[in-house]
């Protein structure tokens, strides 16, 4: 390992880098890509936020199940079972638009 300007030994691969996440730094970066920004307020970069979102999905593929991974929707109990049909909409006092009554 390499040492970054504050001493600290860096890790030599991405990998490296997520062993040695911790649950703690794990839900930090998780905070700061839902808010957009560090605990201190400064504002993520686009760079730090690609970053930050890799190292959460990887993180997750090793130590979280795969339905409490991020982005994954909930389970339904009935799923695809008696689907709604969908709502319909109609706009009430508008022009009519061509081909629709």
């Amino acid at each position: 390992m390499s040492d970054s300007p504050n001493n600290e030994p860096r890790p030599q691969s991405l990998q490296a880098l997520i062993d040695s996440m911790t649950p703690e730094v794990y839900d930090n970066l998780r905070r700061a890509v839902e808010l957009g920004k560090w605990d201190d307020g400064n504002r993520l970069s686009e760079e730090q936020l690609a970053h930050c979102m890799q190292a959460i999905i990887l993180y997750e593929a090793r130590y979280v199940a795969e339905d409490q991974r991020t982005g994954v929707p909930p389970a339904s109990s009935c799923a695809g079972a008696g689907q709604a049909e969908p709502d319909i909409v109609r706009v009430l006092g508008g022009e009519p638009v061509e081909g629709q009554e």
